[in-house]
């Protein structure tokens, strides 16, 4: 630790406040001059001060609960669901039970302790505890170290962080900028190619395409009783994947876990096979990737449905196109926005239509739009390469800042 630095935990050098939530059914403690921010909330942000919230408590709401008002330029940070949510209160504010909020006392910078409790989160994390969900309680809260630099010191740290960070920021938002606008390309073309329609084309369900035997068997992951436990899952075996193995349309077998081959041979449903198209279904909705393995099997998890395609009728490769077009998202946002659950039930994908033209313009339309594809993915790969690197940078700095190397 550098000279002059001195080694103290946040209940030396902070007051720790616990929040609390007024009775909702009371009307009367709502819609009131305090301001009061839950986590949700805070994880909307992308400045860390706050003026103004969502919602709103009467003096009767602050009475009749265990919420408190923090005096402004208090740094709160949310304690459960989940645990590292920060933000500085420019106005007085209460909180709910899912924050702390934290008071610094004389001669600490409301802003270095923001960046200190940025840089430390996954310490945050780890002291959490509970069952369902992880909750970082006052008592641990308070044992945290806080390394704590002379004033001017403090004040040199945060200019040095605040104008890094803002040319990160803008670093940052142009490569979103970038990430989505390589995305809109490709999908813009693939919505030209499936409106444009030539002779022959035709708009099916999937339940007249099953009919017909073009789709051999469309079967999703769903192991209801029999689905395995943690415990099961071994080093190596019979591959098992779920929705997070599709990583910008492809499948990332290295998320991969295993079963036993005995295990995996009790599972009769979510059995898919080289070359089917895979569909994220459940959780996360709408990524599409085509198998490509020499196992005679993997598994599906519950997040995953497979189509399975006739090839003399359809080409796996079209059917992946078309199931990442808008015509075809559009269909499965419509069944989301029906659901309180992000999912997309196989009873529903049935009733979905198909826009499929003659196996010979199937593969036109591949070649037209594979290359197309790559460049996109290679594109989207680039850019969020330069994201996870801007935010490794970020860590960096908050690193050297806190161990006196800034």
């Amino acid at each position: 630790m550098k000279a002059g630095w001195q080694r103290k935990t946040i209940d030396d050098v902070c007051d720790v406040v616990n929040g609390g939530t007024p009775k909702t059914g009371v009307s009367e403690y709502w819609d009131g001059s305090h301001q009061w921010i839950t986590p949700a909330e805070m994880g909307k942000r992308s400045s860390p001060y706050i003026k103004q919230t969502e919602r709103t408590i009467t003096d009767a709401g602050l009475k009749n609960s265990s919420a408190r008002l923090l005096p402004a330029n208090s740094i709160i940070l949310s304690s459960r669901a989940p645990i590292g949510h920060l933000v500085i209160n420019t106005a007085p504010m209460a909180t709910n039970q899912g924050c702390k909020g934290l008071v610094p006392r004389n001669g600490l910078d409301s802003k270095y302790l923001y960046y200190y409790l940025a840089s430390i989160v996954p310490l945050l994390n780890d002291l959490g505890t509970g069952a369902t969900f992880k909750e970082l309680s006052g008592g641990k809260l308070k044992e945290v170290p806080a390394p704590v630099a002379p004033l001017p010191e403090q004040h040199r740290i945060v200019a040095i962080l605040d104008e890094a960070f803002d040319g990160i920021a803008t670093a940052k938002a142009n490569a979103e900028k970038n990430l989505k606008n390589a995305r809109a390309l490709f999908e813009s073309h693939l919505q030209a190619v499936f409106t444009v329609r030539g002779e022959g084309w035709g708009r099916v369900t999937l339940e007249t395409l099953l009919e017909r035997g073009w789709i051999e068997s469309h079967l999703d992951g769903n192991h209801g009783g029999d689905y395995p436990r943690k415990e099961e899952f071994i080093d190596e075996g019979v591959p098992y994947i779920s929705a997070n193995c599709l990583v910008n349309e492809q499948i990332d077998m290295s998320r991969a876990k295993y079963l036993s081959p005995v295990r995996a041979g009790k599972l009769r449903k979510g059995i898919a096979k080289d070359r089917d198209v895979l569909f994220a279904h459940n959780a996360t909705v709408g990524p599409v990737a085509i198998l490509k393995t020499d196992e005679e099997k993997v598994i599906l998890g519950t997040s995953l449905t497979y189509y399975r395609c006739n090839l003399n009728h359809i080409l796996p490769e079209y059917l992946a196109h078309y199931m990442r077009s808008f015509g075809f998202r559009v269909q499965y946002e419509q069944v989301m926005k029906q659901s309180t659950r992000n999912q997309v039930p196989i009873t529903k994908q049935r009733e979905f239509f198909h826009v499929i033209p003659p196996i010979e313009e199937q593969s036109r339309v591949v070649s037209e739009l594979d290359g197309l594809f790559d460049k996109g993915r290679e594109l989207v790969s680039i850019y969020q390469q330069k994201l996870n690197a801007l935010d490794d940078l970020k860590k960096s700095l908050l690193h050297q800042a806190f161990s006196g190397a800034l």
